[in-house]
């Protein structure tokens, strides 16, 4: 192997390391909890664009109410919706969530539980996503390339970019 090829190779490996570290790096994934609160759409790590829902399984929310935040991954709160359910009992939530963001964002997707006393949350369940920005029409929910699971899009970028540098060498 020459040495474009290695270097190829080493800055795949760097950029695979990156993009899978920036999505687990905004949170574990706990998408159940317990007492059965559960995040079951979307899945841990997916690519979400806007809007998108959120849905899962609550018990216990007060006067019906499922708060749910979306945090960076510093853990500052980007924004906060709540879900209804009904009281009292596991029973079925459901949000569409909107968004605006202007460039890939690893985010905490969380559910919890509010004190009726000073409405502090508590977390019950919570999964990485990433928040993406709209490509293609407005309004359209098109984006193609957005939409292919992180590790498909460094191998695409790989082959890219060892394509590029074969033919540079030649």
């Amino acid at each position: 192997m020459n040495m474009f090829h290695r270097i190829g190779i080493l800055v795949g490996l760097f950029l695979l390391t990156v993009v899978s570290t920036s999505a687990a790096s905004a949170c574990t994934a706990q998408p159940t909890n317990a007492d059965g609160t559960t995040i079951t759409s979307p899945a841990p790590d997916q690519v979400v664009t806007s809007p998108f829902t959120v849905q899962g399984m609550y018990y216990g929310s007060f006067e019906g109410v499922v708060p749910i935040q979306i945090l960076d991954a510093s853990g500052a709160e980007i924004l906060r919706v709540n879900a209804m359910n009904e009281c009292c009992i596991l029973s079925p939530y459901q949000k569409q969530i909107t968004f605006s963001v202007s460039a890939p964002t690893p985010a905490c997707l969380v559910v919890s539980r509010e004190n009726g006393k000073d409405a502090s949350l508590t977390p019950l369940a919570q999964i990485p996503i990433t928040l993406a920005p709209v490509a293609g029409l407005p309004g359209t929910g098109d984006a193609p390339l957005l939409s292919l699971p992180p590790l498909l899009m460094v191998a695409l970028t790989l082959v890219s970019c060892g394509l590029l540098l074969r033919r540079r060498t030649r």
